[in-house]
């Protein structure tokens, strides 16, 4: 497996949570499409709910805060890295 392949040389640890970071930026842009898409139709389909439309605004929010997160995590990681003790930063 890709994601439990380490180098040679080097951190194993930072090179495993990089190889798990770099995999889990593909299923966090599918999550985010995904809700962004059910967003949309809630949203869409609220027209006589408000209720629904309030819910749909709020899954928008979610994803995009989640999109967010999900996203920066590999910057995230790059900081604990630089301010760690022997971090390679």
């Amino acid at each position: 497996m890709v994601i439990l392949q380490v180098a040679q040389t080097g951190n194993d640890f930072a090179t495993l949570f990089n190889n798990l970071l770099s995999t889990g930026q593909g299923a966090a842009l599918s999550i985010i499409a995904f809700g962004f898409l059910l967003a949309g139709g809630a949203y869409c389909m609220s027209s006589v709910n408000e209720r629904v439309a309030m819910g749909g605004r709020a899954m928008i929010a979610a994803s995009v805060v989640g999109g967010i997160l999900l996203i920066g995590a590999r910057n995230w990681a790059n900081l604990v890295q630089a301010i760690t003790p022997h971090g390679g930063g």
